[in-house]
């Protein structure tokens, strides 16, 4: 709702991959729950739309920052030649644990890098109210605590009561939750900007 009438391509692409995230989880949550079986080629194919997505939107949160958006670019390429070595050794029907832990650990990595690029900035920024900066923090909580995840992936499978699930359900929440408070930062920003054009 709030990003509708976003001019920022960037932006306003989000509901679409938000879209696409709804479409894959219910369709993972059908294959698992309703017929019984395997859903792992489905998160293998999010995996694509995920690494697309995301690090897209690191790439232009980088505009001034050309080392960043080459490790991006370089990243992306070692991540497809892990996903492809994955698929032909295990198959589509297994999950790519070694590709999605390498796209956590480069999601991080973005983090890490936009919070330097923060810094380095002489431009004062509130960062209660800026868009990226919650964009960014949503996004660190959840694919850290997927590194984690990922790491121990057999050994949380283990455990009776799927303990993994339970984890997912708290990054998503932090995920979405930062997410969501970046969307009505972007809309008042976007409110604010077109009141001051108007009183012009």
């Amino acid at each position: 709702m709030f990003l509708i009438n976003d001019k920022n391509k960037v932006w306003k692409f989000q509901i679409l991959f938000l879209v696409a995230v709804c479409v894959i989880e219910l369709t993972g949550r059908y294959y698992r729950i309703v017929i019984e079986k395997d859903n792992s080629w489905v998160y293998n194919f999010y995996l694509l739309a995920e690494i697309g997505f995301v690090s897209t939107f690191f790439y232009f949160l980088f505009d001034d920052y050309r080392s960043a958006r080459l490790y991006i670019i370089c990243a992306v390429i070692v991540f497809i030649v892990v996903y492809i070595i994955e698929l032909y050794l295990h198959g589509i029907t297994n999950f790519n644990v070694n590709s999605d832990t390498l796209l956590s650990v480069h999601f991080c990595i973005c983090s890490l890098l936009y919070y330097y690029q923060l810094l380095k900035s002489d431009k004062y920024e509130k960062l209660s109210k800026l868009p990226s900066f919650w964009w960014v923090n949503g996004s660190l909580f959840f694919y850290f605590g997927s590194v984690a995840c990922d790491l121990f992936f057999y050994q949380l499978f283990s455990i009776p009561k799927n303990l993994r699930s339970d984890i997912y359900v708290i990054l998503n929440l932090l995920l979405y939750g930062s997410w969501t408070y970046a969307f009505l930062c972007r809309y008042l920003q976007r409110k604010q900007l077109n009141l001051s054009l108007q009183q012009r």
